[in-house]
């Protein structure tokens, strides 16, 4: 079974945290893909990384985000590019 170079977890596993959840779908040398679900209410804590970017595309609801000081609503099949040192935020206003 393939894992996660970064976190060693199981790619396809499961992995619940207080806002949801989210599982490893594939990773390269050069990319990770991830599905995020976060709970009714719920939002991730505001973070940023200065290694990377990040590529979001909305599967299904309604997102919203923070970026920098901008706050976006993203519906299914939207997505947006989050630039390296960037803080950024996803929550589930629904």
């Amino acid at each position: 079974m393939k894992t996660n170079l970064i976190s060693k977890i199981p790619v396809g596993q499961e992995v619940k945290r207080p806002w949801g959840f989210y599982k490893v779908l594939e990773y390269k040398k050069h990319c990770l893909v991830k599905q995020i679900d976060v709970f009714p209410g719920a939002m991730l804590s505001l973070q940023s990384h200065s290694h990377r970017g990040e590529h979001w595309t909305v599967v299904s609801g309604l997102a919203q985000v923070q970026r920098g000081e901008d706050i976006l609503f993203l519906e299914k099949d939207d997505a947006l590019v989050i630039p390296k040192n960037t803080k950024h935020r996803l929550a589930n206003k629904t």
